[in-house]
């Protein structure tokens, strides 16, 4: 679903970006022209939400399966599914070598991400392992409640 909404975004940016010219003529002929344009973006829009919705499926099959596979939740499942998203966007470019290039950088960045992922900001003793530190929150409003 995140996919299919970002794709949806990101086809609509696209697709402002590469309007047509505005017209000179009014009226019919302005609609007409109009209307004539909206099958393109709607195709333009589709398509990047059907680009990113099977980049996001790729990622999550490529980190179930490497998950279920070898039993271990760990960066490497990242990896895996970074490595099959990023080798689908590289295939756009209908060229092996793009594809294997966005392969191995999109699974380092998810294998990063799932390294350094939001388990530190949810698992307050695992931050103080890690980084000797105590994690507290201080309210920022407490000095403006009266007492």
């Amino acid at each position: 679903v995140a996919g299919t909404l970002a794709g949806t975004f990101f086809g609509s940016v696209s697709a402002a970006w590469s309007a047509p010219p505005v017209s000179d003529s009014k009226g019919f002929q302005a609609a007409r022209a109009a209307s004539a344009e909206v099958p393109k973006v709607v195709a333009l829009v589709g398509r990047h939400a059907a680009v990113f919705t099977a980049v996001g499926f790729a990622f999550s099959a490529g980190a179930c399966l490497s998950e279920s596979l070898r039993g271990k939740k760990d960066p490497v499942n990242g990896f895996v599914g970074g490595a099959t998203g990023g080798f689908l966007i590289g295939m756009q470019s209908k060229r092996l070598d793009y594809a294997c290039g966005a392969a191995l950088g999109c699974g380092i960045g998810a294998a990063l991400l799932e390294l350094n992922g939001p388990q530190h900001a949810h698992n307050p003793k695992r931050w103080e392992r890690a980084y000797g530190l105590r994690k507290t929150w201080v309210d920022p409003t407490a000095s403006l409640k009266p007492e």
